[in-house]
């Protein structure tokens, strides 16, 4: 009895996360693209972003891609685990093994919705942050979401030496995440301590912009 399904489904499988992901990641990181080109031209930056958003939708077309392989190749590895165990469990009919490989097949498409909502928020960020660099900010290293379902996002500030950087921005209310979090610059107490921290590599990285004047 083999213990895998037919590459075939899991073929379909990845076209039907790639039909869930790719839209909403795709939109999200245009949207952030061109939230952050008006950001840039409230404070007197412009120029031409129309390379940041074609960069944008290519950034969200390729990490859906990455995302649904990741899900598909998970789930035909427990897909693996739960046949092996019905194999060799004595008595276990068919109908048994129907019963334990639904949750885990249509949990794929569960789990897919669920990450994707992260992943859009990343797809946003991101966005942003290509204009940004686009624009000559320099590069952020480190960009929401800090954690699933994480709502924080990123503006840019310039300092009064006449640097900009680009620094993270937290919602600051009872649910905000204060679990800790890697950095490039170390361990956070959560996306709480994260509020105002410059995310643009440089001599700023990981500083509170307020000490920063």
């Amino acid at each position: 009895m083999p213990t895998t399904l037919s590459p075939d489904f899991w073929e379909k499988e990845k076209e039907k996360l790639l039909g869930y992901l790719m839209p909403s990641m795709e939109d999200a990181a245009i949207a952030g693209a061109k939230t952050g080109a008006e950001k840039l031209r409230a404070v007197g930056i412009v120029f031409d972003d129309s390379l940041a958003h074609a960069a944008a939708a290519r950034w969200a077309r390729e990490n859906a891609g990455k995302l649904s392989e990741l899900l598909t190749e998970t789930n035909r590895k427990i897909v693996g685990q739960v046949v092996g165990n019905w194999v060799e469990t004595p008595g276990a009919t068919m109908d048994d093994l129907v019963r334990q490989l639904g949750p885990v097949v249509g949990d794929n498409i569960d789990r897919g919705l669920m990450i994707g909502t992260t992943e859009t928020t990343a797809a946003y960020a991101n966005g942003e942050a290509l204009v940004y660099e686009a624009a000559g900010i320099p590069r952020a290293v480190f960009l929401p979401p800090g954690h699933p379902r994480c709502r924080c996002w990123t503006t840019t500030k310039r300092l009064r030496n006449g640097d900009w950087v680009v620094i993270w921005q937290t919602n600051r209310d009872e649910i905000v995440c204060q679990t800790p979090i890697k950095t490039p610059w170390g361990s956070v107490e959560g996306c709480r301590a994260l509020h105002n921290i410059v995310l643009s590599e440089g001599p700023y990285l990981g500083r509170k912009v307020t000490s920063l004047g």
